[in-house]
């Protein structure tokens, strides 16, 4: 087994955004997800609903949120809370604000799984916050991935152990 920084098995890193005005459960039909939405469990719960229009949607280049995605807060009181996106939340289009990271996996290399079972264990949630950066709202920086270090078995132990 091999230990790799998590910039070696990140696909894309990307943060999100919202509109000029905010978000609010009548600002449009598709989720937009923030560090609330994050359960301390890994999932997504959607109960505080809050939405962004299709147009802005169309328009946006980062922060579009597809399963096996992780979501990792990242600045406020809740930074380094780790989220899988699932293939069973209710809404096929999804967004991310700008609280956010989503880090897209190399599915080559690493089962998404695994990855996030490992950033949210203890261990893997210390290395997140070793990037903490800031005093009064602090957060982490891209730089996160590569100050992560992950212990890499072979695929199919990944898919195994996840």
């Amino acid at each position: 087994m091999k230990i790799v920084k998590l910039a070696e098995v990140v696909k894309q890193l990307e943060s999100g955004s919202r509109p000029k005005g905010g978000v609010s459960s009548e600002t449009g039909t598709i989720p937009s997800l923030g560090a609330e939405h994050l359960s301390e469990t890994g999932q997504i719960e959607f109960k505080n609903k809050k939405f962004v229009n299709e147009d802005f949607y169309k328009k946006l280049k980062n922060g579009k949120v597809i399963p096996n995605d992780i979501l990792i807060v990242k600045d406020g009181a809740t930074t380094g809370k780790v989220a899988i996106f699932s293939r069973s939340f209710p809404y096929k289009n999804v967004a991310i604000n700008e609280h956010v990271f989503k880090i897209s996996i190399n599915e080559k290399i690493a089962y998404p799984l695994f990855i996030y079972c490992f950033l949210k264990s203890t261990y893997g949630k210390k290395q997140i916050l070793n990037d903490f950066r800031g005093a009064t709202v602090g957060g982490i920086s891209r730089q996160l991935v590569d100050l992560v270090k992950i212990p890499i078995p072979p695929l199919d132990d990944q898919k195994r152990i996840a």
